[in-house]
């Protein structure tokens, strides 16, 4: 019997065509490429763009999931030359190459009577020293408490108190010391304190004005869904210093789970003036015109004064001289 491998007679014989792994192999050139199996190329390939696409995906969204740290911020704000004192100072961070803000929290702070300032961030419910490293828009007003204690009223030049308008810029560095002598230079005026919580002088004036701006800020910092009121939850984000300084938790006076801002004025003891007094009442008989608040009647008595405004004290007008002598 032959060595031969030999076939069924009938059945086909199988032709061997050679691979081209086949040929490689058996090639006496060193330079020949290695063999590849083709049928592995997508279990190589896919898991490669897999990674390339997360790592842009990083690359893209890494402000908003590794934002850049916060760092000490402190300066002085000027109007036309001079330290201007009580005004609230916000830095937004600002993309000013896209032209949108880039979605990191302000940074706020408050001048003192020489002008001086420093920055803080609310950032994961309390607040925090500093301003994120980058570009800034700010925004400085000086404000007091409207009518009643009912919202805000700015005096300084508005054109500041607005991002949108605003030409100040600061440029936050990584480096803290190159961070405390920021200048921030405004032209224009304070207008006059005009509510009679300001102008009525005297410790009571001010502590007025103060509880005023102390609920403008509960509710502009807190109120997020911008209703008029404060839930549960809207509260207990705000930082815990702040909820005890406000005293939101004794504000809510009707249980209605939530402090509206009639509320927290109540709280804080800030109401409306009084009214004004009525007029003078008229002169008296005997051909008098007339008579003022304490004023002179033509013959008779003169008629009484109106009310001052808030007393309700009176005034009884003088007695006016008799026509026959």
């Amino acid at each position: 019997m032959s060595d031969d491998a030999t076939t069924p007679e009938g059945e086909p014989t199988e032709e061997h065509v050679p691979q081209l792994d086949d040929i490689i192999a058996n090639s006496d050139d060193p330079n020949a490429a290695p063999a590849v199996d083709l049928g592995s190329l997508p279990m190589i390939v896919i898991p490669a763009v897999v990674i390339l696409g997360g790592v842009i995906a990083l690359w893209v969204l890494r402000d908003s999931i590794f934002p850049p740290r916060l760092v000490q911020v402190s300066g002085i704000v000027y109007m036309n030359g001079e330290p201007l004192a009580n005004a609230n100072i916000r830095t937004l961070p600002f993309n000013f190459a896209a032209g949108e803000a880039s979605g990191l929290n302000d940074a706020e702070g408050m001048s003192d009577a020489e002008g001086h300032f420093t920055l803080s961030t609310f950032e994961g419910g309390e607040r925090l020293e500093g301003a994120y490293v980058g570009d800034h828009k700010v925004t400085v007003a000086v404000t007091e408490p409207g009518p009643g204690g009912f919202g805000v009223v700015t005096l300084s030049p508005a054109e500041y108190a607005d991002s949108t308008t605003t030409t100040l810029r600061i440029a936050v560095s990584s480096s803290a010391d190159q961070n405390q002598s920021f200048k921030l230079e405004l032209e224009g005026e304070v207008k006059g304190r005009k509510t009679e919580d300001a102008i009525s002088g005297g410790t009571q004036g001010m502590m007025q004005m103060g509880a005023g701006m102390m609920v403008g800020r509960a509710f502009t910092e807190g109120d997020s869904n911008k209703d008029g009121k404060l839930d549960q939850a809207e509260i207990k984000a705000l930082d815990e210093q702040d909820r005890k300084q406000m005293k939101l938790a004794e504000a809510d006076t009707n249980k209605d789970g939530f402090v509206d801002r009639e509320e927290l004025n109540k709280i804080h003891g800030i109401s409306g003036g009084g009214g004004r007094g009525g007029a003078g009442g008229r002169g008296g008989r005997g051909g008098g015109g007339r008579g003022g608040a304490g004023g002179r009647g033509g013959g008779g008595r003169g008629g009484r004064g109106g009310g001052r405004g808030g007393s309700g004290k009176q005034y009884s007008g003088r007695r006016g001289q008799d026509g026959g002598n």
